[in-house]
């Protein structure tokens, strides 16, 4: 694992303080996929992921006037399953993650997998705003749904960073 300490810039000091303050100030991401998403293969996507993405293996620390990204202690990116019944459930999920303060001293990345009952998959990424930026997001999606599709077909995954 990489080390990659330092203190947040202004602006990234600005947005975890309204992320901390305002309790949810988050970046969502949405993928409809058709067919079926094994939850291990997301899981070691997810591993993959943050292992080679630096940012991704840190957590903010430190007090308001003294925030920084630190590596040590930061724990896997959490993924949840939630089993919808209903092809329109989905919705009420993305409402909730939306809505949920993700604690960035711990990660700052969380993913959802939602199985529906037509069999399409909805993968829900959250990503603290001061943690990346937005290319830098879009740039990680696209790898991870690349990642799922190439290990679903059996094929060697290497991402591209």
């Amino acid at each position: 694992m990489m080390i990659d300490n330092r203190e947040l810039a202004p602006i990234e000091q600005a947005m975890e303080i309204l992320n901390r303050r305002a309790g949810s100030y988050n970046v969502v991401t949405i993928s409809r996929i058709e067919g079926f998403l094994n939850e291990e293969i997301l899981r070691q996507v997810l591993d993959l992921i943050q292992c080679r993405h630096p940012r991704l293996n840190s957590r903010i620390v430190g007090d308001l006037d003294n925030l920084r990204f630190e590596t040590e202690g930061t724990q896997k990116i959490p993924l949840r399953v939630e089993n919808k019944l209903h092809n329109e459930e989905w919705q009420e999920v993305v409402l909730e993650e939306m809505n949920e303060k993700i604690d960035s001293s711990k990660v700052l990345l969380r993913s959802v997998l939602v199985p529906t009952f037509a069999g399409k998959m909805i993968l829900n990424f959250m990503f603290s705003e001061p943690s990346l930026g937005r290319d830098t997001m879009e740039s990680l999606v696209n790898n991870a749904i690349l990642c799922l599709v190439e290990t679903c077909n059996n094929k060697v995954v290497t991402l591209m960073t």
